[in-house]
């Protein structure tokens, strides 16, 4: 018997935050497992499991309507699809009945063509987060440039990747330096 203790999942940790007692045995169903990307990080897993707990969350407003609660199945690898391409996956029917990808915002689209990972001074790539106004502002106010893909592009492109992390953290922004799996 091992008595090295079991680390808790994300659905575990999530659970012990919930007003309510744990799903009974049967209840959630999560199939399929890690690694799905080249990453160190479980990413379909923690995915999984935040899904399946927003459907016991779900599962507990069906249940206060009707008195009866729904068996919950959620597979990794649909989980991470829909997580990490949603908007590929949301699709509208358009008047000739075929499905196309449904329009993004311009918030959207905005946002978008500024978060991506942009090269720094040192050759790295750096990752800012603008997808909040107030995150946005703040990382703008640390790179001093206007929110277009070109002045971000060039203003990142002053600084090192290093010294840029740790001035968007200092500001209380998102952003980070983009790593080798080694790093």
């Amino acid at each position: 018997m091992s008595t090295t203790p079991r680390k808790l999942s994300a659905f575990d940790e999530l659970m012990a935050l919930r007003d309510g007692p744990r799903p009974v045995g049967g209840e959630v169903t999560i199939s399929g497992s890690d690694p799905l990307f080249a990453s160190p990080f479980r990413i379909g897993g923690t995915l999984a499991d935040a899904l399946a707990t927003r459907a016991v969350a779900a599962n507990d407003l069906w249940e206060l309507r009707t008195g009866r609660r729904q068996k919950i199945a959620v597979d990794v690898r649909a989980a991470a699809a829909t997580a990490l391409g949603g908007e590929d996956m949301t699709l509208i029917r358009g008047a000739d009945g075929k499905h196309r990808p449904a329009p993004l915002s311009p918030d959207v689209e905005h946002m978008v063509s500024l978060t991506q990972p942009w090269q720094t001074a040192d050759d790295r790539w750096f990752l800012p987060h603008f997808n909040l106004p107030h995150l946005e502002r703040r990382v703008l106010d640390v790179l001093r440039c206007e929110p277009t893909p070109a002045s971000v592009q060039a203003a990142v492109r002053q600084w090192k990747a290093d010294d840029l992390e740790d001035a968007i953290a200092a500001a209380n922004a998102c952003g980070g330096v983009v790593r080798t799996p080694e790093e």
